[in-house]
């Protein structure tokens, strides 16, 4: 996410944050060793690694779609 932060604030009107948007639909929290990590679930990434197709790839495009739609593209 420090990386998103510092991507938002060098390019501010060509940023397209799609983490937060996604993550807010297919988010989890694990915790390391006392540091949180958010990840996309089993929905979202079925093997863990590579996005699920069929319905939740259809419900990720439509959060990308709606994400740039917000930034008027």
């Amino acid at each position: 996410m420090a990386i998103n932060a510092a991507l938002a604030a060098t390019y501010p009107a060509n940023f397209l944050d799609y983490d937060t948007p996604l993550l807010a639909a297919y988010g989890e929290t694990a915790t390391v060793s006392g540091q949180s990590y958010s990840l996309l679930n089993a929905i979202a990434m079925s093997d863990g690694i590579h996005v699920t197709t069929g319905a939740p790839m259809t419900a990720q495009i439509n959060v990308l779609l709606a994400t740039l739609s917000a930034k008027g593209f």
